[in-house]
């Protein structure tokens, strides 16, 4: 889901006039700092002007490969303006300037002139690619191998059962289950793999009520 434009949120943000006030952050995790409604110390816009310590281009680059050192800073300076404007920083540890939201973190120098680390719970996307809504391919691939593992345990329990499988997913997605007699029933509308555990129980049910066949699982 893409995070709500910084800028829009620090125009309609309402700073009170004397004390400061903070709201808790909706997104869990350690690098997170809860949303200020105070000015920040350093306006957003003069994040362009920020130096980069090598610490920060070295940490960026070790979680997001490829990325050349220019590329590293303009991207940096970018995501501090960001969250400036998002309100996500605070003052810690001598007046340094921490700023982090959604599992990115970097911190600025007391005097405010430079950014002087870089951290991340995200290594597989960019802040940027997080903004703008793109999906962790850490999770996508994670989630592409246990169905690839599931589809594999089922077909392998349904043909260690004496059952033929047949999946057609042109023209409607449909996994049809025949015996050696040539008696079968089918599951309309997915393939094995992607059959959630609810339809995959009530194929399986099927195939014991219609056919007389029992189905198990390896545990």
């Amino acid at each position: 889901m893409p995070i709500p434009d910084p800028r829009q949120v620090a125009a309609r943000t309402t700073r009170p006039p004397s004390h400061p006030s903070q709201t808790p952050a909706r997104e869990s995790g350690h690098l997170v700092v809860p949303t200020s409604t105070e000015p920040c110390p350093l306006p957003a816009d003069a994040a362009t002007t920020l130096a980069v310590a090598p610490a920060a281009v070295n940490a960026y680059r070790a979680a997001h490969p490829g990325t050349s050192p220019n590329h590293v800073e303009e991207a940096l300076r970018s995501m501090v303006g960001d969250l400036i404007a998002l309100g996500r920083w605070e003052l810690r540890f001598g007046d340094r300037l921490h700023l982090a939201a959604h599992g990115y973190q970097v911190v600025i120098s007391a005097d405010l002139a430079t950014i002087r680390s870089y951290r991340t719970s995200q290594p597989h996307r960019t802040w940027a690619q997080t903004r703008t809504g793109v999906s962790s391919s850490y999770r996508a691939r994670h989630r592409r191998a246990y169905l690839d593992r599931r589809q594999a345990r089922r077909y392998h329990a349904l043909t260690r059962a004496g059952l033929t499988v047949t999946t057609r997913r042109r023209g409607g997605r449909s996994t049809t289950v025949t015996t050696r007699d040539g008696r079968s029933t089918q599951a309309q509308g997915n393939t094995l793999r992607n059959l959630s555990v609810a339809q995959w129980d009530d194929l399986v049910s099927r195939i014991a009520t219609d056919l007389g066949v029992t189905v198990r699982l390896d545990s």
